[in-house]
């Protein structure tokens, strides 16, 4: 259900691009993200904080982008949230007792320390080297190539970048797995 909330904004982005252009594809994005906001504390009971901060980089540079009729606004936001990715998942190693993602999926993924270190930095890497190539799509390609890879070239490299931690994960998880009673 959490997938649907986070990608409906982003597949609606798609389709009112298509049909209508840059202008309604930003402001469908905005009040869809503030819907699924809205629907994740019904369905869950909570706000997630990914989806507050996104309806808010969304509402600051896609009112910007609305306002000033200027599309550059919205091409900032994958650097923005990717960014803050960054920042976050390399600041934990530094601050709290336990690195972001380990506080964050620990329960679900018994792993050493060790291994939630080096897969926290690599996912820190991974959104800063987004964040950047987000700018450079967004300023060296046209608005059109730039709509397609913010939503099937992320999407893609995610789904990659999460397969190639299988062969590094998996024989921490299978020896955690046989561990269990």
């Amino acid at each position: 259900m959490r997938f649907l909330l986070e990608a409906g904004p982003l597949l609606a982005f798609l389709l009112a691009y298509a049909y209508a252009g840059i202008y309604a594809a930003t402001a469908v994005m905005v009040a869809l993200s503030a819907l699924a906001l809205v629907a994740g504390r019904w369905i869950e009971g909570r706000y997630s904080g990914l989806s507050v901060f996104t309806l808010i980089v969304s509402s600051l540079l896609g009112g910007l982008t609305l306002w000033l009729r200027d599309p550059s606004f919205i091409q900032y936001k994958p650097t923005v949230v990717f960014g803050a990715f960054a920042l976050a998942l390399g600041a934990s190693h530094y601050v709290g007792d336990r690195v972001a993602l380990q506080s964050l999926f620990g329960k679900v993924l018994p792993l050493p320390e060790l291994y939630w270190r080096r897969v926290n930095a690599l996912w820190a890497i991974y959104f800063g080297i987004h964040a950047l190539l987000n700018l450079y799509v967004a300023y060296h390609y046209s608005l059109q190539t730039w709509v397609y890879f913010k939503v099937f070239g992320f999407g893609a490299t995610t789904v990659l970048f999460s397969l190639l931690h299988l062969p590094f994960l998996w024989p921490q998880l299978r020896a955690a797995a046989s561990r269990k009673p």
